[in-house]
């Protein structure tokens, strides 16, 4: 079974979070959101449309073109838009808070 987009675009969305500027060229998401996900042998056949890169870099490519999920196009990459940017770095203080507060 391959990986459907909204998995791709939970694992974009963690990579894209974690980085300093919220934004990612789409070579370095190849290479980190692979870490993230589970890939099926059927994500890693070639791609028919783009000879050298597998099926699943498609998909991720996809959801670039899908502006209600919260990411913006961005020279050769993706980037959070800024709506997710700042509820992420909202969701990230709140996290640091508490585990603050634990110690």
């Amino acid at each position: 079974m391959r990986i459907f987009e909204n998995e791709m675009a939970q694992a974009v969305l963690e990579v894209l979070r974690e980085m300093p500027s919220n934004r990612a060229t789409f070579a370095e998401l190849r290479e980190l959101v692979a870490e993230k996900i589970r890939l099926t042998r059927a994500d890693r056949q070639e791609n028919p449309s783009r000879p050298g890169e597998e099926r699943w870099t498609q998909i991720m490519r996809n959801i670039s073109a899908h502006r209600r999920l919260g990411f913006d196009s961005v020279g050769g990459g993706l980037r959070l838009s800024r709506r997710v940017a700042v509820a992420a770095a909202r969701t990230s203080r709140k996290k640091s808070q508490r585990r603050g507060r634990r110690r």
